[in-house]
């Protein structure tokens, strides 16, 4: 059984692999990218601030099990040491971690070295984001990514703060 963190990790780049499947009508769950989401959001906020309420291994295997066939791929795209396998070629990608601070009231930040890139995380100032999507508008704690841009957009009811950090990992 993968460590908690390694789980966390796991769990959101599964998001990813969720979406993606659903894009490509091979998932019928529409709401597992959310449920996904949410689940390795809680584990890490009660993994970092070594939350007591819960038995943390049981959450551990229980998210770890949400993740489902998407785990294995995951885990494959994580490799050893933080090196990504790309699944199509089956050659090696280290992920590359980008930060950008952002502007008061905008909607969308740009990463220009992320062009054509696949997102596998995001940060806010230190935590994690809701479901990532690639088409749409997104609404409550979503983010969208447009590679062909490396933009990545929040729902306007929750803009960016003056100076806030926002980190993403890609490959």
């Amino acid at each position: 059984m993968p460590s908690t963190s390694d789980v966390i990790e796991i769990a959101k780049i599964s998001v990813s692999l969720a979406i993606k499947a659903i894009e490509n009508q091979q998932e019928n769950d529409l709401s597992l990218p959310e449920k996904l989401s949410t689940e390795a959001y809680l584990l890490q906020w009660a993994y970092v601030n070594n939350y007591s309420g819960i038995d943390i291994d049981g959450f551990t295997n229980y998210v770890y099990g949400m993740c489902g066939g998407y785990a294995y791929q995951a885990e494959g795209m994580i490799g050893t040491g933080g090196i990504v396998i790309d699944p199509a070629t089956g050659g090696v990608r280290n992920p590359i971690p980008l930060g950008n601070y952002a502007g008061t009231g905008n909607t969308s930040i740009t990463f220009s070295e992320a062009i054509n890139k696949s997102l596998l995380s995001a940060t806010r100032g230190g935590q994690g984001v809701g479901e990532i999507i690639f088409s749409g508008t997104p609404t409550g704690n979503q983010i969208k990514w447009e590679s062909t841009t490396g933009t990545l957009s929040v729902a306007s009811a929750v803009p960016f703060a003056t100076g806030e950090f926002v980190r993403i990992l890609v490959y």
